[in-house]
């Protein structure tokens, strides 16, 4: 089945699903909302309010059990599910409001951005002494001990460094890094920094707010994976940076900042001892960025993520080459 038979399929599985549960369909046809090799979602106009179809490649179909864990589990604020189907991969959720960037570009508030990172550092923290229920339903293991055979495994497919524009010279250095990166991966693990759950677009656009309780939901879950926590936080900060006009050393920058890294600063014994942390993972997170790159590839395709503006792998191995 083509990906247009796909989306079909699931929307027509939807309108009966829908039926069943009682929802009135206000029109047969839904809206669009997001149509990327990553994701489809096509929202229901129905009696009970607006509900969201989504559809996910199969590499990562795994996103209503992570809902689901997390809701059952921890009590996490994310989407509630109102039906799935697995063989089509997709599944139905109510309405959690507008993304939180949203929100913040008509009326900029702070305490908003605090608040979510706080809630999501704290299931970190929460999720952190139970993570074998996540691995158990599939989602990666991406521990430090895991990183350098990730970044192993890149670098040895030559046939798309090549493609990237990559000499045999280059990809020699690149896998000279290897014995560099099993260093910082070594000495990141020697601090009491429990490694969770993380995902690797965590920003204000996937998070929803309602505008009437305020209350905010973590969505797009589907690339979820286990991982050292400070990862999802730094693509946090740059995020907030880039769509809010703040600046390394704003008052209301740091303020966030900390908010990020306070659960975790806590947990060392000096102020020395988090920034070298900060340090190591900082360079850390490039390599992680080149694997996690390589594995949007598995999932997507190369050609389709290029199409969509969404190829990242040179730049990234460019920025490790030029820290190293």
């Amino acid at each position: 089945m083509n990906h247009k038979n796909q989306d079909l399929a699931a929307i027509e599985w939807a309108r009966v699903t829908l039926g069943e549960f009682g929802y009135e369909l206000n029109s047969i046809e839904p809206v669009i909302v997001k149509n990327t090799p990553w994701s489809y979602v096509a929202q229901f106009q129905t009696s009970e309010g607006h509900i969201y179809l989504k559809q996910v490649p199969e590499a990562i179909a795994v996103e209503s059990k992570i809902i689901e864990i997390l809701q059952q589990n921890f009590g996490a604020d994310v989407p509630e599910i109102i039906s799935e189907n697995a063989s089509l991969h997709c599944f139905l959720m109510k309405d959690a409001g507008r993304p939180l960037r949203e929100r913040l570009k008509e009326k900029f508030d702070n305490h908003l951005l605090c608040e979510a990172a706080q809630k999501f550092t704290e299931l970190q923290m929460i999720v952190a002494k139970k993570l074998k229920i996540f691995f158990e339903v599939g989602v990666p293991d991406w521990r430090l001990d895991k990183l350098p055979k990730l970044y192993h495994e890149v670098i040895q497919d030559e046939d798309l460094l090549l493609s990237e524009g990559f000499s045999l010279q280059q990809i020699e250095s690149m896998k000279c890094y290897e014995e560099e990166i099993k260093k910082w991966c070594e000495a990141l693990a020697m601090y009491p920094i429990p490694e969770s759950i993380i995902q690797p677009d965590f920003h204000d656009n996937n998070l929803l707010i309602d505008d009437t309780s305020n209350k905010i939901t973590w969505i797009d879950l589907g690339e979820v994976l286990i991982s050292h926590p400070f990862f999802p936080l730094f693509t946090y900060l740059m995020q907030i940076k880039k769509h809010h006009a703040l600046e390394e050393g704003d008052v209301v920058y740091e303020k966030i900042k900390n908010t990020c890294f306070q659960p975790y600063r806590q947990l060392l014994e000096t102020n020395a001892h988090f920034e070298h942390a900060i340090r190591i993972a900082e360079k850390l997170n490039i390599v992680y960025g080149v694997a996690y790159q390589y594995r949007f590839m598995q999932i997507c395709e190369k050609e389709l993520l290029i199409a969509a503006n969404q190829w990242y792998f040179k730049s990234t191995i460019n920025e490790l080459m030029r820290y190293m």
